[in-house]
């Protein structure tokens, strides 16, 4: 496909999906063109869901989107993808011309399917990592993340130091568990999905686990019998990441959209449209429709090292990130 094509994708931005009984629920967005049904495939229950186009319409190519059933950023509401970064897409959607087909696995899947070319792009939490940048295109930042650990209630774990010698449970992929592996005395669980570990943390077989802010708040209301409780991670000073150099992991992150390494073009599109909402302020209405009350937080890098840490891997050596207050 040349460039020019790629621009002239004609796709509209209201998602359909049919259930097994064949009702079809719309997804997001306000164009009647064209339109595409979500796949989703939840563990080995999968429905099969086809593309369409409207008569009058040039054939929309379809953007394979893999996502993680993360709350608030992923979930699935019967068939249909709901959520911070689908309701991104939506929006992203209208201002590129963009049509998302969505299939739901764990990370380490999504992850892998990227990588392997079977996707065009994952989302949900995805934060970045060189290794990754490596073997993928990543877009600029959607937002910027601080991390939470969770564990029992009156449990006092606040800290990298605090973890030494202590049961530590996390997501197989996630981009801090080399960090978790350095850590003095620790022995580290992995599990495929999220609710597996908190259950876990819950029963006590594990002491702690690092994880997203926001997330860590919907596990807790979907399960108050658990009686966990979260608490903010203290940032790894310099003396800690120059005894330790994975702990830089364990910083509040950067959260980009994942490419295949072929989709390059795309990712700049994405880029250009994840900036423009920056300066419209629409990511941060988003952000306060799901309940965060200071935005900037979210959308301000939390220091220098977010840019440094992607000049001259993925970015020109004079790149900005971006931030509200650009």
């Amino acid at each position: 496909m040349t460039a020019q094509q790629d621009r002239n994708r004609t796709i509209n931005p209201q998602l359909m999906a049919r259930t097994k009984s064949g009702t079809i629920l719309p997804f997001a967005g306000r164009r009647e063109s064209t339109c595409s049904r979500a796949r989703l495939a939840m563990g080995t229950a999968a429905i099969a869901l086809a593309s369409f186009t409207f008569p009058g319409y040039a054939g929309a190519e379809d953007i394979e989107v893999g996502l993680i059933a993360y709350a608030p950023f992923c979930k699935v509401a019967g068939d249909e993808p709901q959520g911070i970064e689908p309701e991104m897409l939506a929006d992203v959607s209208e201002r590129l011309d963009l049509n998302f087909e969505y299939s739901v696995s764990d990370f380490a899947g999504q992850l892998a399917s990227v990588q392997a070319g079977r996707n065009d792009l994952a989302v949900c939490l995805f934060y970045w990592t060189e290794e990754r940048a490596k073997r993928g295109v990543y877009t600029d930042p959607i937002m910027y993340a601080p991390i939470q650990v969770m564990q029992r209630e009156g449990g006092n774990i606040t800290s990298v130091k605090q973890m030494e010698g202590k049961t530590i449970g996390s997501i197989t992929g996630y981009s801090w568990n080399p960090a978790l592996q350095a850590v003095p005395g620790a022995t580290v669980r992995l599990y495929p999905e999220y609710p597996a570990l908190l259950a876990d943390v819950a029963s006590g077989r594990v002491d702690v686990a690092p994880a997203d802010a926001l997330v860590n708040d919907a596990a807790i209301k979907a399960r108050p019998d658990w009686n966990l409780q979260i608490s903010d991670l203290e940032v790894p000073t310099a003396e800690e990441i120059q005894s330790h150099p994975e702990y830089k992991l364990l910083r509040p992150s950067q959260i980009a959209w994942y490419l295949r390494k072929d989709r390059s073009e795309l990712a700049n599109e994405l880029t250009a449209a994840i900036n423009e909402m920056y300066a419209d302020g629409s990511i941060a209405s988003l952000l306060s429709k799901y309940g965060i009350e200071d935005t900037t937080v979210w959308l301000t890098p939390p220091g220098d090292y977010i840019a440094e840490e992607r000049r001259g891997v993925d970015r020109p050596d004079d790149w900005q990130p971006p931030s509200v207050g650009n």
